[in-house]
């Protein structure tokens, strides 16, 4: 079950530019158009250069021919038809030869375009290399996005560029109405290339810019990499996780982890851990083939990982208990939380470092990790699945058993409010801004108001259940659904894009 990345203007290295530098981007963008064109064009033709070459290995390579008396039958044969046709052997063997160096020019026909077209790749993967420093030079030279200018400033220009009004800082110096004319007409030029490039951010918005193929199994995490623009990395229950370029959708890297991987977080620039189906939590970093330390961390597997500052981490199992660990050169326990009595299906960390879990024994647990035990119990009616702190004082839990979601005030340890609004059981649980996001079975996103309990807005379009949600700043809602699309609402409702392509359920996206 693959996935792919798109997102809104503004939230990735290929689809982002704020730089003075964006007067050259459109072009820049057409040109890897073109190289992406170029590129899938070749790979037809080395796919058709394959089978010929496949095709002529098999004839060359088979060996069951007929037995020795069919041969002999068959030669008669032949000689009697030749004779009829007033053909010699001489002439059969002088055909053959000739079929000989036909084939024989066709094998070095095909490995000649197979070699042109290595060198053609060779040449497009330089061009893109190129492409890609380019943008993140134009991307460091400015914090401003590019303004385009509408017509009516543009005419306004133009028909200044004849008075006498006072010159404006953009207008040329009057020496000569000569040189008027060519400043103008270069800034001109200069403005339109910025209305390309803004054009060809808001076309990437709108489409997919590259398929990433590498997992053969269901992909569980997608994360960015730190201090690398571009590259981000995918943790699966292929037991793989593959480091991608997502500016030249390709793979860097692949670690293999002997275990599905159901969760990574980075722990440094150049350190991250990882969570396996088998329960142990593995230490790695980006120059090594093989993970440096492997810690049998859970009897079972790993539903949770949240780091913390000071180089810890919390895990959580389905074997019911939550644990706290130092990282460094290896992985140590420090505590193991113990009070739930049911598998634990995730924790999650205030902005003021509160830990809570949630669970299966229907509580939701506050944590003291100094002491190591619970600080308080939030008891209900049925399984707790998600956990979101709103505030340090506020916590939203919603379960994939009950269509409603609890807010608990934390300094009393009970509801305030239920917010009921889905047909279903709740699947996805996320804050955005000081309100909630629910994701549901009935195939709904509903945006609702924390403090007054109040639905905001309804997302309408999914026809299957919600698996992930992502909040992109304060107007912008993806959701993705087993509908095999995702969506891009506006705060108001509206659907503004739709991302088909997957053949399988998405399980999580990320920016």
């Amino acid at each position: 079950m693959d996935r792919s990345i798109s997102a809104p203007a503004g939230s990735t290295a290929v689809a982002a530019s704020n730089s003075e530098a964006g007067a050259s981007l459109g072009p820049v963008y057409k040109n890897m158009k073109q190289l992406r064109e170029r590129m899938t064009f070749l790979l037809e033709e080395v796919k058709d250069v394959e089978e010929s070459l496949s095709k002529l290995y098999l004839a060359e390579q088979k060996g069951s021919g007929p037995s020795m008396d069919a041969v002999s039958e068959g030669f008669q044969k032949l000689k009697i038809l030749l004779e009829n046709q007033n053909l010699t052997l001489e002439d059969l063997e002088s055909y053959v030869m000739d079929h000989h160096k036909t084939m024989d020019s066709r094998f070095h026909s095909l490995d000649a375009r197979l070699k042109d077209l290595e060198n053609a790749r060779a040449t497009l993967d330089e061009k893109h290399d190129k492409v890609a420093k380019q943008l993140k030079i134009m991307k460091s030279k400015s914090k401003k996005n590019i303004k385009s200018p509408s017509s009516e400033n543009l005419s306004a220009l133009v028909s200044s560029a004849g008075d006498e009004s006072p010159r404006s800082p953009l207008s040329p110096r009057r020496d000569s109405s000569a040189t008027a004319e060519v400043a103008l007409a270069k800034f001109m030029a200069e403005m339109q290339e910025k209305m390309d490039a803004l054009a060809t951010r808001q076309a990437l918005t709108r489409a997919s810019v590259g398929v990433l193929r590498g997992h053969k199994g269901i992909i569980n995490q997608v994360v960015s990499v730190p201090s690398e623009d571009g590259n981000f990395v995918t943790a699966s229950s292929d037991r793989q996780i593959i480091k991608w370029n997502g500016i030249r959708c390709k793979a860097l890297k692949v670690f293999n982890a002997e275990s599905a991987v159901t969760k990574i977080e980075h722990l440094s620039d150049k350190m991250f851990v990882t969570a396996g189906g088998d329960g142990h939590l593995r230490l790695w970093n980006w120059q090594s083939d093989k993970y440096i330390y492997k810690q049998e961390a859970h009897k079972r597997v790993i539903t949770g990982l949240v780091p913390l500052p000071d180089n810890r981490l919390v895990s959580c199992s389905a074997d019911g208990t939550i644990r706290l660990w130092t990282a460094g050169t290896k992985i140590s326990a420090v505590h193991a939380l113990t009070d739930h009595i049911d598998a634990v299906n995730g924790v999650t960390l205030s902005d003021g470092g509160q830990l809570a879990s949630c669970s299966d024994d229907r509580t939701v647990r506050l944590w003291d990790l100094n002491q190591g035990k619970a600080s308080r119990t939030l008891k209900g009616e049925t399984t707790k699945s998600f956990a979101v702190f709103i505030d340090e004082h506020t916590l939203a839990t919603a379960s994939v058993d009950k269509n409603s979601i609890e807010i608990w005030d934390l300094r009393t340890n009970k509801v305030v409010r239920e917010l009921s609004g889905h047909a279903g059981g709740i699947r996805v649980l996320q804050k955005m801004n000081d309100n909630v996001i629910s994701g549901g079975k009935d195939g709904q996103v509903l945006l609702w108001n924390v403090r007054d309990g109040t639905l905001k807005t309804k997302f309408i379009g999914h026809s299957d259940w919600i698996t992930s949600i992502l909040s992109a700043g304060r107007s912008l809602v993806a959701s993705a659904s087993c509908d095999l699309t995702i969506r891009v609402w506006a705060e108001d409702g509206r659907c503004v894009q739709i991302f088909q392509g997957h053949t399988g359920n998405i399980t999580q996206m990320a920016f």
